[in-house]
């Protein structure tokens, strides 16, 4: 329990730089951090610096938090689920953030969903945690309103001023003992699974209204923070490419879905399910920049072509391929991201950059059997 002098102490888990904010908020109030628990280099380079004692999450988080009692414990932006023992150990309660309006869009990667299902309002919440993730008794929430041009980049911004805000009221009412903890209504909550994925791997569906597919890419642009879930992409015969900017036109589309409708030098205008859409911008899978001159003269693409859907099979297939990997994704961004690059002596220096898409080349390759074997034995599902 806080003392009379109604200063507490605590521990803080979670990754980025929210939780350096709130930390400082806990400790300009005279609070006392006991530990921090994170991976994240940034939080550790702060504790150092505060000489506030961390140990990573995947340590012996138990041990730690058990040298000494505390009264709480405060989740913030932190993606371990914690056990029923941990949360225990707070004299008071453990505390978590979570970028949503609890009970909806418990889960992962909140903003992104709730942008895809056009909601007007988002909103923060700051909860008591429970065994069940997301459900405990909620502290404070704040309600966001929804910009029509708001991006995951913007709305995630928005959040966390709002997270931020919250939080300074939360610590003074906890240490005044006038907080107030309202039961959520289960009934209403939904729940977005960190391993959820896009449909069809964001292939575009001519067959959705204009707005869906502007809400999509809005709910896809992360700025240059990671992107958890993927991008928008057009397929042109068996080629992809990624869609970055569209713009829902004021026509209602008067041919079948996909057909192009008109051609300008720096957009394709297509028909959808309910108005017109003008592509403006494209890119190479691997993110170059393409003019749009360049797909028209590559594909032959003129007004009257049709983009295709993508067969409910092909659907089905790359979803269930894109399952198969999800949970392996975070272990390689980790390992590649690692990998240098190395110059080649005598390599002559191209003119690549300056190419309007990247040049691809196959070739086939003798794998052998033995390899095939230990694959198929560490991925069973891919006989």
């Amino acid at each position: 329990m806080a003392n009379h002098q109604n200063k507490f102490n605590c521990f803080i888990i979670g990754e980025g730089t929210l939780p350096i904010q709130c930390a400082e908020i806990l400790i300009n109030q005279g609070h006392v951090i006991y530990g921090i628990i994170s991976a994240d280099a940034s939080i550790i380079n702060w504790a150092e610096g505060k000489n506030i004692p961390y140990i990573k999450p995947t340590d012996h988080l138990g041990e730690f938090l058990s040298q000494q009692p505390f009264d709480y414990l405060f989740s913030i932006v932190n993606r371990y689920v914690l056990p029923q023992e941990i949360l225990e150990l707070p004299r008071q309660f453990a505390i978590n953030y979570h970028d949503a309006p609890l009970p909806r869009y418990a889960g992962v990667n909140a903003t992104s969903w709730a942008l895809m299902n056009q909601e007007k309002t988002h909103g923060v919440t700051w909860h008591i945690m429970a065994a069940m993730v997301d459900a405990g008794d909620i502290l404070k929430q704040v309600i966001i309103d929804i910009a029509d041009d708001e991006t995951a980049l913007t709305l995630n911004g928005k959040c966390y001023e709002a997270a931020i805000n919250a939080f300074a009221q939360i610590v003074d009412e906890l240490s005044s003992g006038t907080f107030v903890a309202t039961k959520v209504n289960l009934n209403e909550r939904t729940y977005f699974s960190r391993f959820k994925r896009l449909r069809a791997g964001g292939i575009i569906s001519w067959k959705r209204c204009a707005y869906e597919l502007d809400a999509l890419i809005r709910a896809l642009d992360f700025g240059s923070y990671p992107n958890p879930l993927g991008r928008t992409k057009l397929a042109i015969d068996s080629n992809l490419f990624i869609v970055s900017k569209l713009e829902v036109q004021g026509n209602l589309s008067n041919y079948p879905p996909g057909t192009i409708t008109n051609i300008e030098p720096t957009y394709i205008t297509v028909s959808t399910a309910s108005y017109d859409i003008a592509l403006r911008q494209v890119l190479a899978i691997n993110s170059q920049a393409l003019s749009i001159s360049y797909l028209v003269e590559k594909f032959g693409l003129q007004v009257g072509y049709q983009f295709c859907d993508l067969e409910p099979n092909q659907v089905k297939q790359i979803e269930k391929f894109d399952q198969s990997i999800v949970k392996h994704e975070a272990f390689w961004v980790e390992r590649l991201g690692t990998l240098e690059s190395i110059t080649v002596p005598e390599a002559k220096q191209t003119a690549s950059l300056h190419l309007k898409e990247p040049q691809y080349a196959r070739a086939r390759m003798f794998v052998p059997d033995e390899a095939i074997t230990l694959w198929l034995q560490r991925h069973p599902q891919w006989h």
